[in-house]
């Protein structure tokens, strides 16, 4: 194959691997914004609240840039929906922010749960491949997370509702790193 022909193939590649070090970068930030939600709560646990509306308004906006970022691939309105529904539960949060825990335990349970069910959505809209496997296995936790969250709206503890957004965040966070390695890999060896 001439060097001409082989130009439109090494510039889609650069873009594919230009996009996966903004997923990687997004994924990156999704894990910080986590382990943010764990330890807000030990440092400051009457900011709990605030502390999780910014999280949920920046992981949401993370999403959304995702979202659009992966546009022609499958899924963009699912996608955006995961990036949405963190947006309305920061919003929630910042405008209710006196409410007591309970309320929020079941807010954030719903939201957790309904991401979890947007991400295996997602799941079954993807190609087949091994970073598919860690978009289920952040779905099927995230609603796991969410369930818990619901059952225990009695405890309402500061330092849960902190541990299990931050969880969900991290779960999310690591399955956006793996499939830009994925990307990465296939990218770099078509075989």
């Amino acid at each position: 194959m001439s060097e001409t022909a082989n130009q439109p193939i090494q510039s889609v590649n650069r873009a594919i691997q230009d996009l996966t070090i903004w997923i990687v970068a997004l994924g990156g930030l999704l894990i910080l914004l986590g382990f943010g939600a764990i330890v807000v709560p030990f440092l400051m646990p009457g900011a709990v609240v605030l502390a999780l509306a910014w999280v949920f308004l920046i992981g949401g906006l993370l999403r959304i840039v995702y979202a659009f970022q992966s546009r022609p691939s499958p899924g963009f309105w699912l996608k955006m929906s995961v990036g949405f529904l963190n947006e309305v539960a920061s919003l929630l949060l910042f405008t209710k922010l006196m409410e007591p825990y309970l309320s929020i335990s079941m807010l954030l349970g719903i939201t957790i749960f309904l991401k979890g069910l947007l991400e295996v959505a997602i799941f079954f809209q993807l190609q087949p491949g091994s970073s598919r496997n860690w978009v289920i296995v952040s779905g099927l936790f995230s609603g796991g997370l969410g369930v818990l969250l619901i059952s225990n709206l009695k405890s309402g503890a500061a330092w849960l509702l902190g541990l299990l957004v931050g969880l969900s965040f991290i779960a999310t966070g690591l399955w956006f790193i793996m499939l830009s390695l994925w990307i990465d890999k296939a990218v770099s060896d078509p075989s």
